[in-house]
């Protein structure tokens, strides 16, 4: 909890935990709804803490909802703007920053961003499997530029310039296994550090 440094938060397959690490108690949270609601919604993959304390949730199958500590309330977030495969883009795999009141949110479906003031989602773009084109942002570097990871390759694209560039997994390892889950920078370096999955450690880039 960026406000309260005793307090750990957690997406699980059953809810939101927060973990006290000076009393060592958990609590849960559970989003509220019906028998099938309950089992997507509380199945969170991943969390987001805005600068006003609230956490946004990504889920499996249920799209994105935001939690607020202070008063124990959750808010659903409707995908719009989505005229087919919407159960795809209720699948939400990452949520970055973008601006002071703007998400991005990487969907199995494409990317969006959700607008934290006005409660609005806005469609970026949509995934092109024929292609092999899948849109995402992991991370978004002081430059603008959108990394994100798919199917063994580190994708980078530049909006300035509407182009994409791939980086490879390393050779010793399986692309279908070595999945990104987290990428963090070191802006004074310059260097991207990629915490992967079925990996051999921290994995570091110089861009």
């Amino acid at each position: 909890d960026r406000y309260n440094d005793s307090l750990l938060w957690t997406g699980t397959g059953s809810g939101l935990l927060d973990y006290n690490k000076v009393s060592g108690n958990f609590r849960r949270y559970l989003y509220p709804g019906g028998a099938g609601d309950a089992i997507h919604s509380n199945s969170i993959k991943n969390l987001y803490q805005h600068n006003d304390g609230a956490l946004y949730c990504g889920t499996f199958n249920f799209g994105l909802f935001r939690f607020d500590p202070a008063s124990g309330a959750f808010r659903p977030f409707p995908i719009t703007g989505v005229t087919k495969y919407l159960d795809n883009w209720r699948n939400v795999f990452h949520i970055a920053f973008k601006s002071p009141q703007e998400l991005w949110v990487t969907t199995y479906g494409g990317l969006a961003v959700l607008n934290t003031e006005t409660h609005t989602f806005s469609i970026v773009a949509e995934n092109d499997p024929a292609n092999d084109r899948y849109w995402g942002v992991k991370y978004a570097d002081e430059a603008g530029r959108r990394w994100n990871w798919h199917r063994g390759k580190l994708i980078l694209f530049n909006d300035l310039y509407q182009q994409f560039q791939n980086f490879r997994c390393p050779e010793s390892v399986s692309e279908r296994d070595f999945i990104v889950r987290k990428i963090a920078a070191d802006t004074s370096s310059g260097l991207l550090y990629l915490a992967a999955q079925l990996g051999d450690g921290l994995y570091i880039l110089d861009r």
